[in-house]
């Protein structure tokens, strides 16, 4: 019997120690927690007390907010629009509308993909002010100094009204930006159309007396200049919020627009027209007609004479000038042609083929490494594979790739009856390139470095095959004699 009591009796004694550590034990934990929940409200105090007053002194050293009006520098909504930028001549500052009709000033609307326009505000105000995530590609222009991932400034809300569907945001840059820019505040102002998806738009910077000489700019492909130097920093500001949103641009029929317009000459045209020694028209043609008076046509009828005249002239001599590049092809340049059409025979069957044929039929090595090159050169063109690249990619496989095995030999052997089909392949490769190239260049989800980069992997497939139908136009030898050695 007193065994079996001091046997029940250890059990009990075990479990008063254990519990008199167990207590121990909590109170040490409890004390932890309390020391660490200090310390990181502390941090945290102090973190968002330097952050807030970094960005409250950032905010407060923005010049003063413009009026709200009905003037070219005034903010606001009136009568349901926003104000208009002053034109490019006379602007002080930095500024893009959608309400502008000048080229230098004009934006172009957006399109959100909300069913109601309360939401894609709050989506606006969200994104802008960094509460979510950006849907697209965000940062700097071309590489700047900011992270990859978040906008380049910080935003404010300014006016919020949901019953106008307007609001603006005032845009300063990050504090890590070292740029010329860093200093320059934007206004913001978006007006959303009731019971539609249209966002009227309006970037503009906020003057300094002050002033902040020469702006850092950005080099754009142009339709009618080829290539042009941007100044123009509200632009930049309006694209990369709008990339963030994920929201794409509404096109916009403008006078101004060589897209639409057939008074606006293109780069290309502008060339011909100087040759023909044409003035190029900066006036409006529809203003001249109704300004002037019939007879004043008639009386410059002579003078019009005298000037096409002219022009015949500097055509022929134009004509002259192109038939130079109008020769046989040299040995150089079938070495060039040659490797072209070489390397284009494993590009075509085992990466562009994959937009056509099923994946079971592909190698695994030619899916990894496009799917490397997808990661690596961001190639929205073949991670997206819109439906009318797989009519393109069908023709290539069934015309194009047949013709290089040809192509190779005839360049080899020097076939000169092989001029027309290097015309027909050079012709047709050019015209597919052109919606490639412009896919590319409108894809909301790249960069600047990013859309240059890229350009620039397919430019190749543009210029070669330009090249090659240049060089086999004409009536003379498709390619040139072979160069004789001395003791030939």
């Amino acid at each position: 019997m007193p065994l079996a009591r001091l046997r029940a009796s250890a059990p009990t004694a075990r479990a008063r120690a254990d519990a008199r550590g167990d207590g121990t034990r909590a109170s040490e934990i409890i004390h932890r927690r309390a020391a660490l929940v200090t310390t990181l409200t502390t941090t945290l105090t102090t973190t968002l007390t330097t952050t807030l007053g970094a960005r409250a002194s950032v905010f407060d050293a923005v010049p003063d907010a413009p009026p709200v009006g009905s003037c070219a520098e005034c903010v606001g909504e009136l009568n349901g629009f926003l104000n208009a930028c002053e034109t490019a001549g006379e602007a002080r500052a930095s500024c893009v509308s959608s309400q502008n009709d000048d080229a230098e000033r004009f934006v172009n609307p957006w399109a959100h993909e909300y069913g109601k326009r309360e939401d894609a505000m709050r989506a606006l105000v969200e994104t802008a002010t960094g509460k979510t995530a950006i849907r697209g590609r965000a940062g700097p222009r071309a590489g700047g100094t900011a992270a990859a991932g978040r906008l380049s400034f910080d935003a404010r809300v300014e006016a919020y009204d949901e019953d106008t569907g307007y609001v603006r945001l005032l845009l300063v840059p990050r504090g890590d930006d070292e740029s010329k820019d860093a200093a320059r505040a934007f206004d913001a102002e978006f007006l959303f159309e009731p019971g539609d998806e249209v966002v009227n738009v309006r970037v503009a910077e906020r003057p300094d007396a002050s002033g902040s000489g020469q702006r850092r700019g950005t080099f754009k492909l142009s339709y009618t200049n080829l290539v042009t130097y941007d100044t123009n920093v509200a632009r930049e500001r309006a694209e990369e919020l709008r990339i963030a949103l994920g929201w794409e641009n509404l096109p916009v029929i403008a006078a101004f627009d060589p897209k639409w317009s057939d008074k606006e000459q293109l780069w290309f045209e502008k060339l011909f027209s100087a040759a023909r020694g044409e003035r190029p028209a900066d006036y409006d043609l529809d203003y001249m007609r109704d300004a002037m008076s019939d007879s004043f046509v008639s009386s410059n009828r002579a003078v019009d004479s005298l000037i096409r005249g002219v022009a015949t002239v500097r055509a022929s001599y134009l004509v002259l000038h192109l038939s130079t590049l109008v020769m046989p092809i040299t040995d150089v340049e079938r070495v060039v042609f040659l490797a072209y059409f070489i390397s284009h025979v494993p590009a075509t069957a085992l990466i562009d083929s994959q937009v056509v044929l099923p994946s079971r039929l592909v190698p695994k090595f030619a899916k990894s490494a496009l799917a490397w090159h997808i990661r690596q050169n961001n190639d929205v063109l073949m991670s997206t594979q819109p439906r009318w690249l797989v009519s393109l990619v069908t023709c290539e496989l069934v015309f194009q790739f047949p013709f290089f095995f040809y192509a190779i030999s005839a360049l080899r052997r020097r076939d000169e009856g092989a001029r027309g089909w290097l015309i027909a392949y050079g012709a047709h490769t050019a015209t597919t390139m052109a919606p490639i190239l412009q896919f590319i260049h409108d894809s909301a989800k790249l960069t600047a470095r990013e859309r240059w980069s890229l350009m620039g992997i397919y430019a190749p497939y543009l210029i070669v095959p330009l090249w090659i139908a240049m060089r086999a136009l004409g009536s003379g030898p498709l390619f040139a004699s072979k160069t004789k050695t001395k003791g030939q």
